[in-house]
């Protein structure tokens, strides 16, 4: 296939280039036009190719139109643009494709995937390829490997046959030819292709003859829906579903259940497909002429499909990097900004063109929010794979199930909320397969995150689970250990009621053990204050590069660690280093660390007046800071300090309550036991205080216990905050808040590393961990503790708590998991 893709990008740079040749300011509605026409012969040319293997010259085109409207119909869409076609493109066309080998093995959904990532940009008098995914991120095109599409289908239609009619079996047949299936957003058909494979392989298994199997398979084609923004995509589709039953005559049965639309777009009335093909060919995905009429939306027995993971919004830099090298290749908003208005002043098409395209955008997010078929899903920031969810359990049968494949955080995201809560607590989810992408099942990020959600009327309050997936195969191997129910997520998430990150059956108990033994930390620490409080864009007009006398350095995220204040700086990096797209700090050494006067060096700085109005509402000297800008997967997902109340950057979240709590929660947040908690409730790469809000804490009462501890008597509280203190007593900008503490006992000459291993040790008690349970956390953080670690926490825990006072108090509730 990569000679055809080669192929492919030479005709669309040979084309355009002859198209615009000496053309500096482009239509880009027109460009757009000759990419879709360029696109439109190139496919259906190898649709041709795949399908007849006899070529008697080379003048594939037309010859590939002659089998279409022979085959189909006179009317098909490929013929269509073909019949219109320039006979340069159509030359360029033949002379390349001619001798191109193998392409009855190519899977044309897939290849038609892989040509929405080649692009094309145009600069000066010149035509570039490109395979920067623009155009494809924009249309949130990402089809399903035909592999997966079939796991997820056989598991979709087996569990409709279940729950329905207890098993599949053959006595069922007469029920086939009435289940009507749908996709939503098909693509290039790999779910519909997947739905005639499952039937095939039963009618295989039960001998059904073959007239009675090709009426089947015609009745059950014909109860096929397909909707998708992207004609072209459709008609692939189409034609491979006919050319897989080999029943091309049905081209225009078919027609009537082959959409094109954008499904997320409703319209009282019907509109022109002429039109519709019009307005996605100049480039639009979401236009008023794109929307579905009504009267389409039918009701589905089994609705499946892998619907679009993209936010409703424009994307500046995606949208002017189809038509501007320099603006694809700037980095930076604020000059990148100039830059569009300058390239937009020269060439007023462009200009014209985007605030259509803006306003298109901007009107389709309205009309979602005000429609109340969406109503579970249309709050906040839009998320298509959100919509689709809804919309998909709204159109399904009484009996109907629900096969999607979806971002992970339709499971596990705030912002998802509404809806999956009416999903578990109506009793809607038979099964979550989560899944990581590190084997690449998609062609995106390893470390992306997605699920197949299979819904219907399930027979159980509970529903199971399956996470951290990484293969195909796993969804008809995995028998899921974990059940969970709407009542176990309250007691997990009590919030939100998202699914949090959790691996397997000892990691869910744990969970709920802790979830059900300790309070909220929301519930515990009510007066505390969170903020983020400086944007580096929104507040652009405000910060400069250099140090003046009316402005305050801004620190980073990347500046502090565990414990420390003055992990990193900007100290001596050149400007190119410093503000380059790969900018990076350099750490600090111990003995700078000590120097009372040196400190982390900041690259940007906020004025001080801004600064004053931005944070008038904190009066506290000094704040707990944490990374916002993390991980599950990373080694520590909770990165956290005390620092003196100071501007920090978005990558920084903070709170501030009452001084004499910061140094004990400085040691919550950095402990293992916190920091194993947070890893399972973390959906996404930010850390935010709706997170932190969930987390299970040690009770008060627990903390102003008296132990015995480190040479001396106090309360737990107190031995966290000492300990902590010795990590950053150092740091001189904390003096004042140190001042104020009433810190008594020794405090030991001993390396960091025993330090914190103790605050640890001080929170396995806290959370009451046995045994199994210190070694389910500790392999969780197997770089930074050993095996002989382990077994001195084990000992020294059993120490700490034979000598515990008031040993009640480490009493583990009775705890039976949901």
């Amino acid at each position: 296939m990569d000679k055809a893709l080669e192929i492919y990008g030479y005709i669309l740079k040979e084309y355009l280039s002859k198209c615009f040749a000496n053309q500096q300011n482009i239509n880009p509605v027109e460009l757009n036009k000759e990419r879709f026409k360029v696109k439109a012969v190139f496919t259906a040319s190898i649709i041709f190719l795949k399908n007849n293997s006899k070529r008697e010259d080379c003048k594939i085109v037309s010859v590939t139109n002659y089998w279409l409207k022979n085959s189909f119909a006179d009317e098909n869409l490929f013929s269509s643009i073909i019949d219109n076609a320039n006979e340069e493109l159509i030359k360029l066309v033949d002379d390349n494709i001619c001798n191109l080998i193998g392409a009855e093995s190519f899977d044309v959904p897939t290849l038609y995937e892989t040509l929405l990532g080649i692009e094309t940009g145009n600069e000066g008098n010149g035509t570039e390829i490109s395979t920067s995914k623009n155009y494809r991120n924009k249309l949130g095109s990402y089809y399903t490997p035909a592999t997966f599409a079939k796991s997820v289908t056989v598991k979709t239609i087996d569990t409709f046959f279940e729950l329905n009619f207890g098993r599949v079996n053959k006595e069922f047949l007469k029920e086939i030819a009435s289940i009507s299936f749908a996709d939503f957003s098909c693509g290039g058909g790999n779910f519909i292709i997947a739905v005639i494979d499952y039937f095939e392989d039963l009618f295989s298994k039960w001998s059904i003859e073959e007239e009675r199997r090709l009426e089947l398979l015609k009745a059950i084609a014909l109860n096929i829906s397909a909707f998708d923004v992207d004609c072209l995509a459709l008609e692939v589709a189409k034609l491979n579903l006919l050319l897989k039953i080999k029943q091309s005559s049905l081209y225009k049965s078919l027609n009537e259940k082959f959409i094109h639309a954008n499904f997320l777009l409703q319209s009282d009335f019907a509109i022109d497909n002429s039109k519709k093909v019009e307005i996605f060919s100049s480039g639009f995905i979401y236009h008023e002429q794109l929307s579905l009429s009504k009267d389409k939306l039918n009701n589905y027995d089994v609705v499946l499909g892998n619907p679009p993971w993209e936010k409703i919004r424009f994307e500046e830099k995606k949208f002017y990097a189809l038509y501007s090298n320099t603006v694809a290749e700037n980095h930076f908003k604020s000059s990148r900004t100039s830059e569009i208005a300058e390239t937009e002043l020269n060439n007023v098409q462009l200009a014209e063109y985007s605030k259509e395209f803006k306003h298109e955008i901007e009107k389709a997010k309205s009309d979602l929010k005000k429609n109340s078929f969406f109503a579970l899903s249309n709050s906040g920031e839009l998320n298509t794979y959100a919509l689709f969810t809804d919309a998909s359990i709204k159109l399904r049968t009484k009996r109907g199930v629900v096969g999607l494949v979806l971002k992970s955080a339709i499971v596990t995201s705030q912002v998802n909320q509404n809806l999956f809560k009416y999903l578990t607590k109506g009793n809607f989810v038979v099964a979550i397969y989560d899944f990581i992408n590190r084997k690449k099942i998609f062609n995106i990020d390893s470390r992306e995150r997605f699920c197949f959600l299979l819904l219907g009327n399930s027979k159980s309050e509970k529903f199971h689970v399956s996470m951290n997936l990484s293969e195909v195969s796993e969804i008809g191997k995995v028998k899921s250990e974990i059940e969970l129910s709407f009542e176990s997520l309250k007691l997990l998430n009590p919030f939100t009621g998202m699914l949090p990150n959790f691996s397997n059956k000892r990691e869910a108990d744990f969970l709920l053990r802790v979830s059900y033994d300790f309070p909220f930390f929301k519930n515990v620490y009510e007066n505390v204050r969170f903020g983020r409080i400086v944007h580096l864009t929104s507040h652009a007009e405000f910060i400069t590069k250099k140090k003046e006398e009316d402005n305050i350095p801004i620190y980073e995220g990347k500046f502090f660690n565990q414990f420390d204040g003055k992990f990193s700086g900007f100290n001596g990096v050149e400007d190119e280093l410093r503000y380059g797209n790969k900018s990076s700090s350099v750490n600090i050494n111990e003995a700078k660390k000590t120097s009372a006067d040196y400190f982390p060096e900041s690259r940007f700085f906020i004025k001080a007046e801004k600064w004053q109005l931005l944070s008038k509402n904190h009066k506290e000297k000094f704040m707990l800071a944490w990374r916002s800008l993390t991980s599950a997967t990373n080694t520590r997902t909770c990165i956290a300090t005390v620092l003196p109340f100071i501007p920090a950057s978005q990558s920084v979240q903070f709170l501030t309550t009452n001084q004499n709590d910061l140094l004990y929660l400085s040691g919550l947040f950095n402990s293992v036991v916190f920091d194993f908690i947070l890893k399972k409730k973390l959906s996404g790469i930010d850390l935010t205080q709706s997170v932190i809000n969930q987390m299970p804490v040690p009770n008060i009462e627990l903390l102003t216990s008296q132990i015995n501890f480190n040479g001396g008597e106090a309360t737990i509280e107190h031995h966290i905050s000492l300990l902590v203190f010795s990590l950053l007593r150092n740091d001189v900008r904390l003096n004042s808040l140190f001042q104020n503490l009433d810190l008594q006992n020794e405090i030991r000459s001993e390396s960091k590393f025993e330090t914190v291993r103790k605050i640890d040790l001080l929170f396995m008690a806290l959370y009451k961990l046995t045994d199994s349970e210190v070694q389910l956390v500790l392999t969780e953080f197997s770089k930074q503790y050993s095996k002989e670690d382990l077994s001195w926490f084990k000992k020294e825990l059993q120490k700490l708590l034979s000598n515990y006072s008031v040993s009640s108090a480490f009493s583990t509730a009775t705890f039976s998991p949901v």
